[in-house]
């Protein structure tokens, strides 16, 4: 399925697949910084620095904008498999 959708920026793409002895092996695109939940999560400071939370207002190191931005090339992704 992934293989006929084409290339799509917001969505890691699957580069091939093959079977062998009853295990499936595929190869995806590299992403450099993980997946977007454990990114999401290390830019969280709450709880490792509680008073960097306290001086800038926020518990996150990303701005709204950056979280926006996640937030829409998210939603362009699924829009573009669905």
């Amino acid at each position: 399925v992934l293989c006929k959708l084409g290339h799509h920026p917001n969505i890691i793409n699957l580069l091939g697949a093959c079977e062998n002895r009853g295990y499936l092996y595929i190869a995806i695109e590299y992403a450099p910084y993980g997946n977007l939940l454990d990114f999401l999560r290390k830019s969280r400071v709450l709880e490792t620095d509680p008073a960097f939370a306290r001086e800038h207002g926020t518990a996150s190191t990303l701005s709204s904008r950056q979280l926006l931005r996640f937030a829409s090339d998210a939603a362009n992704g699924m829009q573009y498999l669905s």
